[in-house]
């Protein structure tokens, strides 16, 4: 007799979807959340999620901050930089020279725009926030048109800077 194990299918205890345009659901089993902000923020009422800004060394150092699962960004200026660093931490390896192994890098982009900083934030605020390619990828308010926009912008103002003579 054959015994099959079906894998229970994940669903969002916020609106029930059974999909996240992330790589990761929030929360953990059984509590999954989608990516929504709604849903992130029931996840954090129902106690399920632990927001980021309450867990110790959650600040990042560098240039900007890093951009957390609470925040949205709403409107996207222009990537001002790029950098590698160590997957899941913006923290110490930036002071120490990012002597990161290669292998455990990530190529994360210093974003300008306007964001919620977190689930209570209705009027958001414009500033520079880190975030890896999937992260601003996930962000639901911003066309494909503007990222590809974005990117042109950033790649050509990096060109000029390789621009001989004159």
């Amino acid at each position: 007799m054959e015994e099959e194990e079906e894998q229970e299918e994940i669903k969002c205890l916020g609106c029930g979807s059974t999909s996240t345009r992330t790589k990761s659901w929030h929360g953990r089993a059984p509590n999954h959340y989608c990516h929504k902000r709604g849903c992130i923020r029931a996840g954090v009422e129902a106690g399920h999620i632990t927001p980021r800004s309450n867990q110790q060394g959650s600040r990042s150092a560098g240039d900007g901050r890093e951009f957390t699962e609470e925040m949205e960004l709403l409107e996207l200026e222009m990537i001002a930089a790029t950098r590698f660093f160590k997957a899941g931490a913006l923290r110490g390896e930036v002071k120490n020279g990012n002597k990161v192994p290669a292998d455990a890098r990530v190529l994360y982009l210093l974003i300008y725009g306007k964001f919620l900083r977190d689930l209570d934030d209705e009027k958001g605020c414009w500033g520079h926030f880190w975030m890896t390619a999937e992260q601003l990828r996930a962000q639901e308010k911003i066309s494909d048109d503007a990222r590809k926009e974005a990117r042109d912008a950033y790649r050509d103002a990096e060109d000029a800077l390789w621009v001989e003579g004159e």
